[in-house]
């Protein structure tokens, strides 16, 4: 993400550059349906360009080498091993079955709470927290969440008898949206940031 600011700021800082061009565009080339306000240009644009942004960085996910999942699987696994070892057996998790976790490390967690606001907190803190970093290690907090997230229903998890019921959890939006219901997402977070800042 810085990267590619990086690449736009010289677009933004010309004396007629791609904010100017936007705004001259935008109100003098284009028909509106509403006043044209140049705050509501502009939040358009940024909005644009966080969309750009972000599909750039998840295009990465889904290169043919896969090189980003599987370093976000790897490290879940040996994160998860080390912090809850009784949950990690459980789950049985290795290098060929980690990713019963896959959807929840490529989509941040976001399908996983079906409050809105609860969606929108998880992923203020993921960005808050992969600001710093590099690209490498960018997804830490999101591995954290997840942890957090099977820890916050560890008792759940324990109570399986068999697989079926294991994969049923983790695949099935039913059983994902009515165990969320029951989720601290304060604990989620507490618990995520003191294993990132550890």
């Amino acid at each position: 993400q810085n990267h590619i600011a990086d690449l736009l700021v010289p677009y933004c800082e010309k004396e007629n550059g791609l904010i100017l061009d936007t705004l001259d565009y935008a109100g003098d080339k284009q028909i509106h349906i509403m006043d044209f306000i140049p705050a509501r240009c502009l939040q358009t644009l940024f909005s644009m360009l966080n969309h750009v942004i972000r599909t750039i960085v998840k295009r990465q996910l889904f290169s043919n080498d896969q090189k980003e999942i599987n370093n976000r699987l790897y490290l879940f696994n040996i994160f998860l091993s080390s912090i809850d070892n009784e949950l990690w057996k459980k789950l049985n998790l290795n290098q060929s079955n980690s990713f019963v976790v896959y959807r929840w490390l490529l989509l941040d967690c976001k399908r996983e709470f079906s409050n809105y606001n609860h969606i929108l907190r998880i992923l203020e803190f993921i960005w808050i927290h992969s600001f710093h970093l590099s690209s490498k290690y960018s997804s830490l907090f999101t591995i954290f969440i997840c942890i957090s997230i099977l820890q916050e229903d560890k008792k759940f998890i324990l109570s399986f008898s068999n697989q079926e019921q294991l994969y049923q959890y983790f695949f099935s939006s039913s059983s994902s949206s009515s165990s969320s219901y029951h989720r601290s997402i304060q604990k989620i977070l507490q618990r995520a940031t003191i294993y990132y800042h550890n």
